[in-house]
């Protein structure tokens, strides 16, 4: 229940800070996480429901998965930008030496 309460939160908080919140039915989320226990991204296990992050689309709102807080805040701080993250590994290649 801790879960869907939170979900329901983060949908709130998505579009008071005019986001656009995830389109996604509650209860199909609630669904969806029933059966992932570790981060779609880096494939960490989630210790418990307040680990998993819920990724969506900022701009269409479609669910994309669960993530870690770590992947989530990545993927935040890019604004989704696989350029950029693309760029950053290029980068780390190349500093290997």
């Amino acid at each position: 229940e801790s879960l869907k309460r939170r979900l329901t939160g983060i949908n709130s908080k998505a579009k008071r800070k005019g986001y656009s919140g995830c389109i996604t039915p509650i209860e199909d989320l609630w669904c969806l996480f029933q059966a992932v226990s570790w981060c779609q991204s880096c494939s960490v296990k989630f210790e418990s429901q307040s680990d998993a992050m819920l990724d969506h689309c900022h701009e269409t709102g479609k669910f994309r998965g669960f993530l870690c807080r770590r992947c989530n805040l990545v993927l935040g701080l890019v604004k989704d930008d696989e350029g950029w993250l693309a760029m950053l590994g290029d980068y780390l290649s190349e500093q290997k030496a």
